[in-house]
């Protein structure tokens, strides 16, 4: 229950890992909210509801580490070694080991193909995703896709560190 319970809270928080959003934005996406940015970089995020939370949080964030997150999710896709060779590897920073790409992709595509996360979400046990998360999740991916969608997918994205990959 424990392990389960923390896989749940881990997918959650991967999931939900800002920019403010143009005049009429509101009407055109359903999602209320505002996000202002400090003169230090600091995004603060205003919403009336958790998927207009999350949409906000998954657009600055997007805007912010795209290149982090684009190989976050190409490591959980289990697509490294198409992307970047077989033979490559990369630091896992939750404990700095480094792991070969191949052996992450075999890993994670283990994952997908058993449906574990579908199965996890389909629980409608004590261990459940409450509503809220849910909503906070559905509208990071809105969020995040909005990013991309005003840039132009890759190729628009501005840091060289992944731009057009």
């Amino acid at each position: 229950m424990r392990r389960r319970s923390a896989l749940l809270t881990a997918g959650a928080t991967a999931l939900a890992l800002l920019v403010p959003l143009a005049p009429g934005a509101r009407a055109a996406t359903g999602y209320d909210v505002t996000v202002r940015t400090t003169a230090y970089g600091i995004p603060h995020i205003q919403a009336k509801d958790y998927r207009s939370l999350g949409y906000g949080y998954g657009n600055v964030l997007a805007s912010n580490t795209i290149c982090t997150l684009a190989d976050t999710y190409t490591t959980v896709r289990g697509q490294r070694s198409q992307f970047f060779g077989p033979t490559g590897s990369y630091v896992f920073r939750g404990n700095g080991s480094t792991v070969n790409n191949l052996n992450s992709d075999f890993f994670y595509r283990q994952i997908t193909e058993a449906q574990t996360v579908e199965k996890l979400l389909a629980d409608t046990g004590p261990n459940t995703l409450k509503p809220e998360v849910r909503d906070l999740v559905t509208g990071y991916v809105a969020g995040y896709n909005r990013y991309l969608s005003n840039v132009g997918g890759s190729a628009g994205v501005s840091d060289p560190t992944c731009k057009g990959k």
